[in-house]
């Protein structure tokens, strides 16, 4: 870090924010009691494990993360030189243990947070840039001698670190940042700082921009690097040691803690103003932020949904758990809390439940002959590995229990009267067909009417000794039409993984080469 930054003041700052917390809530001030809230386990004693955790739960399986060990000596400290190697994300995990031996020179290692372009996709943006008469861009990236921001893919972290601070203060102050900023890894450096990647997911790097010089504005005061701007940046990458300038007994590069869905408590387009107001409360005079307009006014902080994303207070909403009715609001935060994930997960799935409850029981007359059914098709969106099943099962169960309780009774209360009076039918079908045979056809118009009769109860009965069902998942069209149709059209079609539904939906179990959505749309229509 420069030389700007004072320390003192940066460590009185850090100290008054540090007393505050501890007025007001729980601080986790030690490696063991920060790792006891990732919402990923990190197993203890798997340093080649860590990077590989990392990558499965950060990265998606096709993206391209760069890597970094050769280094130049500056004074006692060893800093990376040259382009590095790119990889596969599936082919890294896979060869992690030969590439950390050619990797590891002794400096340890550094990665890119931010997933980089493949070659192919560089040479398109090459020929892009020439066909608009960018030729600057074009010449940039080709005569580019290592990674640069334009080789960037996803903007998706900011490194927030500091070197000034004394290292017991680092990580009591990033644990309580991690209640108000989308922290998704901690990584110790093995030397002096505690690496904290911040979550951004930004939709291009002037957002990116913008919003990280927002977010070192704010914490400047505290001793952070300002300077960690570029979403190229290196990190300190786990699992490796750093032999030649490491602290001594600690100098092995580890993952600390490690969260895929951050979950923070204020709206995104609270966030900043939530953080400024934190800042002040603690005694810690806070920068103006400034946008591309002005200063940023006084904000009025008040709680609110989740959000995993910073740049979204440009982008979309937060999801308005507010407007839930009382109770399920209070179950879609509490599971967010407990599960660490964006409310939008649980209550995309509260909205499915009490659409369920509703049922039938809803219909909309918009006009004197035109009746809407009361249904609603909802799709969570959320990358693998991020919470989908955690968040949505607890607040689908309640639906779940009530299903198991209501067949149970139906199992004891009905299913031995429908039985007895299959049996019944059986019976008689079966004596009418012995009557039919005895005669030889003699008794035909008699026992005929009375056979067809017999039949037509025997099918009737069949629905009704169906096991009834209030929810389907992994089921073929043909299911879904008789669950519909032995509920008056009303079911709860569901999967906490998207794509078992999405599969039924698109044809699936179709035998003619064509998608089902037919049956859910007659649904909607009320067509049989």
């Amino acid at each position: 870090m420069k030389a700007d930054v004072n320390t003192e003041q940066s460590t009185a700052a850090v100290s008054k924010v540090l007393s505050y917390w501890r007025e007001h809530a729980t601080l986790r001030e030690t490696e063991e009691e920060l790792a006891a809230e990732s919402a990923v386990p990190v197993p203890p004693g798997d340093p080649e494990g860590e990077l590989r955790l990392l990558m499965r739960k950060l990265y998606a399986a096709k993206e391209h993360i760069n890597l970094v060990g050769e280094y130049v000596l500056d004074g006692n400290k060893c800093k990376p030189t040259g382009r590095g190697q790119t990889f596969v994300r599936d082919e890294l995990i896979a060869r992690w243990s030969s590439i950390s031996r050619t990797l590891n020179q002794g400096a340890g290692g550094w990665m890119r947070m931010n997933p980089v372009k493949s070659q192919i996709e560089i040479e398109h943006d090459i020929a892009t840039a020439k066909q608009r008469g960018d030729q600057a861009t074009a010449k940039k990236l080709l005569e580019a001698k290592g990674i640069t921001d334009l080789h960037i893919a996803a903007h998706r972290f900011v490194l927030v670190e500091s070197d000034v601070l004394p290292v017991d203060l680092q990580l009591p102050l990033l644990s309580a940042l991690i209640e108000l900023l989308p922290i998704s890894a901690i990584v110790w450096s093995g030397r002096r700082s505690y690496q904290a990647w911040v979550l951004v997911s930004a939709r291009g790097a002037d957002t990116y921009k913008r919003f990280v010089s927002r977010l070192f504005a704010l914490l400047e005061p505290l001793g952070i690097d300002p300077h960690n701007t570029n979403p190229s940046r290196l990190a300190r990458a786990p699992g490796l040691d750093r032999k030649l300038d490491g602290r001594p007994l600690d100098r092995r590069q580890r993952l600390i803690y490690l969260n895929p869905a951050p979950v923070v408590k204020f709206p995104a387009d609270q966030l900043f103003d939530a953080l400024r107001i934190f800042l002040v409360d603690a005694g810690v005079a806070a920068a103006s932020v400034t946008t591309g307009t002005g200063v940023t006014p006084e904000p009025s902080v008040t709680s609110g949904p989740s959000v995993t994303c910073l740049d979204q207070a440009l982008e979309k909403p937060s999801f308005p758990t507010e407007v839930l009715p009382h109770v399920m609001a209070d179950i879609v935060r509490a599971v967010a809390r407990v599960t660490r994930t964006p409310e939008a997960l649980a209550g995309c799935t509260a909205l499915g439940v009490m659409s369920a409850a509703v049922g039938q029981r809803l219909v909309v007359r918009s006009l004197p002959d035109r009746v809407t059914r009361g249904n609603l098709f909802i799709l969570a969106s959320a990358l693998s590995g991020t919470g989908k099943t955690e968040a949505s099962q607890p607040v689908a169960d309640t639906l779940f229990q009530f299903e198991a309780a209501w067949i149970e009774d139906w199992k004891q209360r009905q299913l031995p009267r429908l039985l007895a009076e299959k049996a019944a039918i059986d019976a008689k079908i079966k004596r009418l067909n012995a009557r039919l045979a005895r005669t030889n056809g003699g008794d035909d118009d008699l026992l005929k009417p009375e056979l067809e009769e017999g039949l037509r109860e025997l099918e009737a009965l069949k629905s009704k000794l169906m096991e009834p069902a209030l929810t389907c998942e992994d089921v073929t069209s043909e299911q879904i039409a008789r669950i519909l149709d032995r509920n008056g059209e009303a079911t709860f079609s569901y999967s906490s993984d998207a794509g078992t539904a999405m599969n039924v939906l698109l044809g699936r179990y179709s035998k003619l080469d064509r998608t089902d959505e037919g049956i859910y749309v007659k649904s909607y229509s009320g067509d049989r």
